[in-house]
């Protein structure tokens, strides 16, 4: 019944009609409003390392990610004709 709804915060959903316990995002995705039946995977360029995230986070510097739901900054790569010398953590150099 419509009283047993329940409007799951941001950071959480509730799984679909008829549920009514809040679960927090998993790693790789975020919600930024409240009431929401779902989660979105983060966007390529973009990860999520922790559980109940409003929002994902941006990878470091010009790193991108291959692919969108990425759970840690490690799937932060350099794009493509630049490369990250060994000494540099988070900086991309263009290829010679």
């Amino acid at each position: 019944s419509l009283e047993d709804c329940v409007e799951c915060p941001a950071g959480s959903f509730n799984g679909g009609e008829g549920q009514t316990i809040c679960r927090d995002c998993d790693v790789g995705t975020a919600r930024n409003s409240s009431g929401s039946s779902s989660c979105e995977r983060c966007s390529i360029g973009y990860y999520q390392d922790s559980l109940g995230e409003r929002s994902c986070l941006q990878c470091p510097g010009i790193r991108t990610t291959l692919y969108s739901g990425a759970i840690s900054v490690d799937e932060c790569i350099c794009p493509a004709g630049t490369y990250a010398p060994l000494t540099s953590t988070y900086v991309c150099w263009p290829c010679p």
